[in-house]
């Protein structure tokens, strides 16, 4: 029996993160067919998950100097706020943004930035956690300091919350949601052509699994199922029209 909240309730539920990375790569391929691209990784981080098959040029943005440090595979790095920095209209056939928008105060206007820079024809890619999920609502309603200290100690995560290395603060705007996600698509003239769920709330071994799991389950109840346990995570591909231009 499907215990999850009807506005979840078709979701393709995905097993592991290779399989949603392999989704991703698909969809990519299918629908550039070989052709050289444009990419913004938005957000960047420390690493790029995604083989493509075409040629690419890969531009990355992000505010920590140590994890563009990292980032070897970029053409052109920038050191910059991805609310402020300027891109011209139509100038990326790809937007690739992961684990990124729960941290953004004013996330909705930061999407509409990636829907102007993006080429009609385009794909936009993010990947988040729902707020509407068990994972979701404990992540809002703990402070940060308990985020760093659970990876850190439980996780073993000895470099969590140094330069370079998250947890990050959250701020988690209504469209980091399922029904908010879909509501800006179609607001905006977009086209959902991937929608997946994961659960990436639980580690696959560590300390105390079984009280994480017995907290999940409890808090599900909870919440008279209004939070979703099934899964944590999110990933949303959409297209750009060919007959939408940026204002």
């Amino acid at each position: 029996m499907d215990t999850r909240p009807e506005c979840n309730k078709g979701l393709e539920l995905l097993e592991s993160q290779d399989q949603e990375i392999g989704c991703i790569e698909r969809v990519i391929d299918d629908h550039f067919a070989n052709r050289h691209i444009d990419v913004l990784d938005a957000g960047c981080g420390r690493k790029w998950q995604i083989k493509l098959q075409m040629p690419f040029t890969i531009t990355g943005v992000d505010a920590d100097q140590a994890a563009l440090d990292k980032r070897e595979d970029l053409d052109v790095a920038l050191k910059e706020d991805i609310q402020t920095v300027d891109f011209p209209s139509n100038r990326f056939d790809l937007i690739y943004c992961s684990y990124v928008l729960e941290h953004v105060d004013g996330a909705e206007d930061l999407l509409s930035r990636f829907k102007a820079w993006l080429k009609p024809n385009g794909l936009l890619i993010l990947r988040f956690p729902d707020k509407y999920t068990v994972f979701g609502f404990i992540t809002r309603k703990t402070p940060h300091w308990v985020h760093v200290a659970y990876k850190r100690h439980l996780l073993k995560m000895q470099m969590a919350g140094l330069d370079g290395h998250g947890p990050y603060p959250t701020v988690y705007d209504e469209v980091v949601s399922l029904t908010g996600m879909r509501q800006f698509c179609l607001n905006e003239n977009l086209q959902v052509v991937g929608e997946w769920g994961i659960d990436k709330s639980l580690p696959r071994r560590g300390r105390f699994i079984g009280l994480r799991k017995a907290m999940i389950r409890a808090t599900h109840v909870l919440s008279l199922g209004k939070l979703d346990s099934s899964y944590s995570n999110l990933t949303f591909i959409i297209h750009k029209p060919c007959n939408e231009t940026a204002v």
